[in-house]
């Protein structure tokens, strides 16, 4: 028994020098200690016949006590109770055909056929996660970790905290992922998509992603990591867009397209580009769609920047309410006809290299009223031409703003 521990301790080096992910060190430490308790089948191998506890063979170890930092900080997501302890009794490889729930805290393989559904009652570690066919990953309120993915079609549902520490390899061309409702998904490595769906309340956060094409429909909250999330296209119905991080756009984004209500959310250090146009065009009654360019963040647009209004007559107009209290940079032309654009920061700064409009028009039952710039502070850089035409505005600069 000695020599088995003498081996367990060498894995144990070799393990943290070749990998530092902690569940790819934890699924790899289940295998080599299933395979070094001897000729056994591994569903039936026990921590007795692994470990070497110096106590009589008699005595049943517990393994959660003698090595607490290992089971807490590597098996385990960090919210596991002292109560879910490894047992290498049960099965550590799992072949998923339908729906199944997942009722042990470890597997080092799971492998799911056709169209499965993945539940869980307590937290989970997944060493490899095969997929081939629909699946969907139901975390319900606990938390499921997965090491590795090799995902060779299909679509992916998330719901619940789902996270995929490790790789995910997208070996089809046509892999989508869902995120349903109160989703919270952490992808660790590189990914590369061809659909993502959000829908309401949905976060993610993505440590370098390509997506071919965004769908959203419901409130989303994106992080990007130390590499950047290249989105080809975005479809927006409705709902929120939160970003935080390095965001790509490789073509226009169309801000509710839809006819819904939304936000576009620039959070602090994040930095945005959009190789297109940035629209904010309402198209319905009652419509809210905005832009809100937080202080510390940054956008760059190589097209245009537009907003307008919708609607006339007894019923009104709705605005586009359009915030720039970040740093801005316009390669094309800004153009609003309406008075709701907002610089309230001193720190804001939004240069334009073609022409700023800004024309009010005929307001509420066509009356001509005159209205006040609602740039109270920062500056405004245009090196095009200037336009700003509120049918008898007395008073157009505000406070200690600067337009250049």
């Amino acid at each position: 028994m000695k020599s088995i521990k003498k081996k367990l301790a060498i894995l144990l080096c070799v393990c943290l020098v070749w990998q530092t992910s902690p569940i790819s060190y934890a699924a790899m430490q289940v295998t080599t200690a299933v395979q070094t308790a001897g000729n056994q089948n591994p569903q039936t191998a026990t921590s007795s016949d692994i470990l070497d506890t110096e106590d009589s063979e008699d005595e049943e170890v517990d393994w959660t006590e003698r090595d607490g930092e290992l089971l807490d900080d590597r098996m385990t997501p960090s919210n596991a109770s002292e109560a879910n302890r490894v047992d290498l009794d049960v099965e550590l490889y799992k072949e998923v055909w339908g729906t199944e729930t997942l009722d042990q805290l470890a597997y080092l393989e799971v492998i799911c056929f056709g169209d499965c559904t993945i539940k869980t009652k307590e937290n989970v570690v997944i060493g490899n996660l095969t997929i081939s066919g629909d699946l969907e990953i139901d975390a319900g309120s606990k938390e499921i970790i997965i090491n590795q993915v090799k995902w060779l079609n299909g679509t992916v549902t998330m719901k619940g905290k789902v996270t995929l520490s490790g790789s995910v390899e997208t070996i089809g061309q046509e892999c989508e992922m869902i995120f349903e409702s109160n989703c919270d998904v952490q992808i660790g490595e590189s990914i590369n998509l061809a659909n993502i769906t959000c829908k309401s309340s949905s976060k993610v956060n993505m440590e370098q992603a390509y997506i071919k094409n965004l769908d959203i429909s419901g409130n989303v909250n994106m992080t990007g990591g130390t590499g950047s999330i290249t989105i080809a296209q975005v479809n927006w119905a409705s709902g929120n867009l939160e970003l935080y991080g390095s965001v790509l756009f490789e073509g226009d984004v169309n801000v509710c397209e839809g006819g819904g209500h939304g936000e576009f959310i620039l959070k602090d250090q994040c930095n945005v580009v959009i190789n297109g146009d940035l629209n904010m065009l309402l198209s319905t009654e009652g419509q809210r769609v905005n832009l809100d360019s937080q202080k510390g963040s940054k956008l760059t647009v190589y097209g245009d920047m537009r907003g307008n209004k919708f609607g006339g007559g007894w019923a009104g107009y709705w605005y586009a309410n359009i915030h720039m209290n970040g740093e801005i940079t316009i390669w094309g032309n800004f153009f609003n006809d309406a008075k709701e654009v907002f610089m309230e920061e001193e720190s804001a700064y939004v240069t334009i290299y073609g022409d700023y409009i800004q024309q009010m028009g005929p307001g509420w039952l066509s009356i001509m009223m005159g209205e006040d710039s609602l740039l109270t502070a920062g500056t405004l850089e245009v090196k095009g031409n200037y336009l700003y035409d509120s049918m008898g505005s007395s008073n157009f600069l505000q406070g200690t703003h600067t337009t250049i």
